[in-house]
């Protein structure tokens, strides 16, 4: 017997509708010849951890008294701006 398996996250719905996002696992249980006879599935519900990661990617991004964006996410553009402007050869124009 052979098993195959994908992993990944992907957004489930609850019974009363509800959206959460989960980590999932799939693995195709297969016979001697190779041919799948099942699936099996299991999930786990991961909603609450990236909820904390787009609190904790907020704190590093953005002020926590003013909300204002703060240098790190002003040096993360602009890093993507140059790198975008190198690509098409184009120049890049910073007030600061």
């Amino acid at each position: 017997m052979q098993q195959q398996c994908w992993k990944g996250n992907i957004w489930n719905r609850r019974k009363d509708g509800g959206l959460f996002a989960s980590r999932t696992s799939i693995n195709a249980v297969t016979d001697k010849q190779g041919k799948t006879i099942n699936y099996v599935g299991a999930f786990t519900d991961i909603t609450a951890q990236l909820k904390h990661f787009e609190e904790v990617e907020k704190m590093a991004y953005y002020d926590t008294l003013t909300g204002l964006p703060n240098r790190v996410l002003l040096n993360d553009r602009l890093g993507q701006s140059l790198r975008q402007a190198d690509r098409n050869k184009q120049l890049v124009g910073v007030c600061f």
